[in-house]
């Protein structure tokens, strides 16, 4: 027969083991405490995980938006590019000039190359243009920028005081041309030039003469 432990050994067993729980429960709650606990917990980690994943999903239609975005940069900032070195172009053209406008990304430079009309010095930048000739490329640029965008009003002041006749005339055609195709914005063109030649239905507004003091 198998041997028969004693009845003290048992109940000291039974008391250490007791004790043993008790000491469990003073240190980490009884039974039902621990499974509410255990129960509270792994219902956070549920929402936790949930919210892990929602997180997830908009993290990646974020980075579908912004590559999206990205690529409509990219692709708008080539339009504006191609289309203002092809008004700038075509402005020159007009007088029978040559150029083009070299423009750098990565330096952050713009820069204006221009081949006046029977130029016999080629391309060249604009500082080495005469006056009118720098007059006349600036002025094609700045209408090539207005292509590409659109501001209820504008003012350009003493744009042609070194431009001569013929230029003065090509250039004012020009803008007053284009004030015209956009009559919902309002343009303002100030010059000390002589402006009896621009068509009657511009509005011309003189101002008067500046008083001159004479030396006594």
């Amino acid at each position: 027969m198998p041997d028969l432990r004693q009845v003290e050994r048992i109940t000291s067993e039974i008391n250490r083991i007791q004790h043993r729980i008790e000491n469990i429960e003073t240190n980490l709650g009884n039974i039902d405490s621990v499974r509410k606990q255990y129960e509270e917990m792994e219902e956070k980690h549920k929402n936790c995980a949930e919210l892990i994943q929602c997180l997830k999903s908009d993290i990646r239609e974020l980075r579908t938006a912004l590559e999206q975005r990205n690529l409509h940069y990219q692709k708008t900032e080539k339009y504006f590019v191609a289309t203002i070195k092809c008004y700038f172009s075509k402005i020159l053209e007009s007088r029978q000039f040559k150029g083009y406008i070299d423009i750098k990304k990565e330096e952050k430079t713009l820069e204006l190359v221009v081949q006046p009309q029977h130029g016999s010095q080629g391309t060249t930048t604009t500082a080495n243009l005469s006056g009118g000739e720098r007059s006349f490329s600036t002025v094609a640029f700045l209408y090539s920028l207005w292509q590409c965008m659109e501001f209820p009003f504008y003012f350009l002041d003493e744009f042609d005081v070194y431009m001569d006749k013929l230029n003065r005339t090509k250039v004012i055609d020009i803008l007053v041309h284009h004030a015209k195709s956009r009559p919902q914005l309002q343009f303002v063109f100030l010059t000390p030039q002589d402006v009896s030649f621009i068509s009657k239905d511009v509005s011309i507004l003189r101002l008067a003469d500046p008083e001159r003091i004479r030396a006594e």
